[in-house]
C-alpha cells in the first residue's frame, strides 16, 4: 500500500520533516512547525533560516542554525535516498511545501504543513495534507477579520488574540497593518514588526501565544475578549479556565486569516493533479476534512494525531 510506503520513508529514511531526531536530517517547513527543535543537521528555505535567527533560541540551536543548509524554491537537492524540491506554501518566512521523490522507486508525495490561497501546486501522486480549521469546519469557525476586531475594540477594553505560532502572529499583523494599532508578546515582536517599526504599548489589540497566558505582562490588562486562533478542544478548555479568573471576559474561536479556504483548497488539489491524500491532524478536524475531501471525489486516508506515532 502506497500510504504505508510513505510512512516508512518518513519513519526510516535519513530525512525527517518538521521532526528532529538523532542521526537524521531535519527539513523545517515553517517557523514553529517543529514541536521540539533539537540541534542537528537542518535544511530550510533561506527566508526561514533568516527568520529563525531573530528568535530566542539556545546557543546550541543557534550553532545548528549557522550550519543549516539553505535551499531555494524550485531547486532540486537530495537527502539519503530521496530527491527533494521545495515550493512556496504562500505563508510568511519562507514557508515551504516539500516534494519527495524516492530515488529507488516508490510513491512521490508532496508534504504540506499549512497553506495560503497563493500556495504553489505541484503535480504529485500523494498529497500529505494537514487538516486545518479554516477549511475543515467551514462556517463553524470564521476567519479573523478587521471589521470584527474593530467592533470588539470599540466595545471597550483590550482584545487578546491567541495564536499557535509566530507565522499566525505575522498573518494577524499583516491583516491589521496601518488600520489597528498592535502590541505583541516579546517572542513575536522581532519577527512581526519591521526594523523601523515599534509595537504600541497602549494598543488595545494584543497578539499572544497559546502557551503564554500566565505571563505577568497580561495581569494588569483590561482584557474583555480572547480570540483563539487554530485552537483545538484542549486549548479552548485551557483558555476558558483562565478566563474564569477574570471579570467579563468572552472567549471566541476563530480561523487564522490568510489561510486556504475550501474553494482555494479544491483548486490547489486540482493543480496537483488530483492526487490521493494522506490527511493528518486533530481527530475531529481529520474526520470533518475527510468528509469534505471525499466530496471532491478524492481518495483519502485519514491519520488522526492519536494514531500517527510521531511520524509527522
Amino acid at each position: 500500500m502506497d500510504a504505508r510506503a510513505i510512512e516508512q520513508i518518513l519513519a526510516r529514511e535519513r530525512l525527517t520533516i518538521d521532526l528532529c531526531a538523532e542521526g537524521r536530517t531535519s527539513f523545517l517547513s515553517h517557523v514553529g512547525a517543529t514541536r521540539r527543535l533539537v540541534p542537528g543537521p537542518w535544511i530550510a528555505h533561506r527566508d526561514l533560516i533568516y527568520a529563525m535567527a531573530l528568535t530566542n533560541i539556545s546557543v546550541s540551536q543557534r550553532r545548528a542554525l549557522a550550519h543549516a543548509v539553505r535551499v531555494e524554491h524550485g531547486r532540486e537537492f537530495g537527502v539519503g535516498r530521496c530527491t527533494l524540491v521545495t515550493s512556496s506554501s504562500g505563508l510568511p518566512f519562507g514557508g515551504s511545501n516539500l516534494m519527495v521523490r524516492p530515488k529507488l522507486g516508490g510513491p512521490e508525495f508532496l508534504y504540506t504543513y499549512a497553506l495560503a490561497a497563493s500556495a504553489t501546486p505541484t503535480p504529485c501522486e500523494w498529497l500529505l495534507l494537514r487538516a486545518q480549521p479554516e477549511w475543515t469546519r467551514g462556517d463553524e469557525v470564521r476567519a479573523l477579520g478587521v471589521r470584527g476586531l474593530d467592533t470588539l475594540i470599540g466595545l471597550g477594553g483590550d482584545v487578546l488574540v491567541l495564536v499557535p505560532t509566530v507565522v499566525a502572529a505575522k498573518q494577524v499583523a499583516a491583516l491589521v497593518k496601518d488600520r489597528i494599532a498592535l502590541s505583541a508578546h516579546p517572542r513575536f515582536s522581532p519577527l512581526i514588526f519591521a526594523a523601523d517599526e515599534q509595537a504600541s504599548r497602549d494598543a488595545n489589540l494584543i497578539v499572544w501565544p497559546h502557551d503564554g497566558l500566565e505571563s505577568p505582562l497580561l495581569r494588569d490588562r483590561d482584557i474583555r475578549t480572547a480570540v483563539v486562533i487554530d485552537g483545538g478542544g484542549e486549548v479552548l478548555e485551557r483558555v476558558g479556565r483562565w478566563a474564569q479568573g477574570r471579570e467579563a471576559l468572552e472567549v471566541v474561536p476563530a480561523a487564522c486569516p490568510g489561510r486556504i479556504g475550501r474553494v482555494a483548497l479544491r483548486k490547489f488539489w486540482d493543480g496537483c493533479g488530483r492526487p490521493r491524500i494522506l490527511l493528518r491532524g486533530r481527530p475531529n478536524e481529520v474526520r470533518l476534512g475527510t468528509a469534505l475531501l471525499q466530496d471532491f471525489d478524492a481518495h483519502v486516508i485519514p491519520r488522526a494525531e492519536g494514531t500517527q506515532l510521531g511520524l509527522f
